[in-house]
């Protein structure tokens, strides 16, 4: 009896599966063809005509002097002259004298030289004298010919390198004296300072910061998109793009 009413309950369930199915398909909307429409755009039409148009790039940047270097005494020795411009944010021109060292060791090393100079053309002079006096008593007395030696000839050679020895010691003596004074190397600005009134600075030692107040530079980057908005001239040293 159960088997039996297992069987009549699937074959109910069955029945109305099927008759569901018979009543969507029965009930559906019908479906009607039409051929696809489509919509005309609507277009403005304008006369065209070429004129100037601003195209505007934003970007930023930092202004940065064209001209920057720093300021390095050539000897050494101590500050006994400082400018008034010489000073952080202080304004100087081009070849003024913004710092002096104490001069007095050049000026004594060119009374040195001159000392040395003067003492070398009086060796020339008394070995020309001997040199002429030892040819003419060979002259006299001797045979053959006589040695350089002998004429005196590598002892005056020996005083005139000494002149032009003490002749160079006086250029230079002479040339570290006009480097006491430390000069502008152009019309400028000082960024900073490291020295002042009674120290003493060493030769290759920057004292300053300096910067030209002439040109300036400003670096801006710009996108690679927005180059085209820019006219840029995008060319070599050579002349080639």
């Amino acid at each position: 009896m159960v088997k039996f009413l297992k069987i009549l309950l699937a074959l109910a369930f069955l029945a109305v599966g099927l008759f569901g199915a018979w009543s969507l398909i029965s009930t559906r909307p019908q479906v009607e063809s039409a051929a696809p429409t489509f919509s005309t755009p609507l277009v403005e039409v304008m006369p065209l005509s070429p004129r100037n148009i601003q195209l505007r790039v934003r970007t930023q940047g930092t202004v940065m002097p064209r001209t920057e270097s720093s300021l390095v005494p050539e000897i050494s020795g101590r500050v006994v002259y400082v400018s008034p411009s010489f000073s952080s944010g202080g304004f100087f021109e081009e070849d003024e004298v913004l710092l002096r060292i104490d001069p007095r060791d050049f000026e004594l090393a060119i009374a040195e030289a001159d000392a040395r100079i003067a003492q070398a053309r009086f060796q020339i002079e008394r070995e020309q004298a001997e040199a002429r006096v030892a040819r003419r008593e060979w002259e006299e007395l001797g045979e053959g010919r006589a040695s350089d030696l002998l004429l005196r000839t590598p002892q005056v050679a020996e005083a005139e390198a000494a002149l032009e020895a003490a002749k160079a010691s006086r250029e230079l003596a002479q040339r570290n004296l006009s480097r006491t004074e430390i000069r502008a190397p152009y019309r400028g600005r000082v960024r900073s300072r490291s020295a002042d009134i009674g120290q003493f600075v060493v030769q290759g030692d920057s004292v300053a910061q300096l910067y030209a107040v002439d040109f300036a530079e400003v670096r801006l980057p710009i996108p690679r998109e927005e180059l085209g908005s820019v006219n840029l001239p995008f060319h070599f040293r050579d002349g080639r793009s």
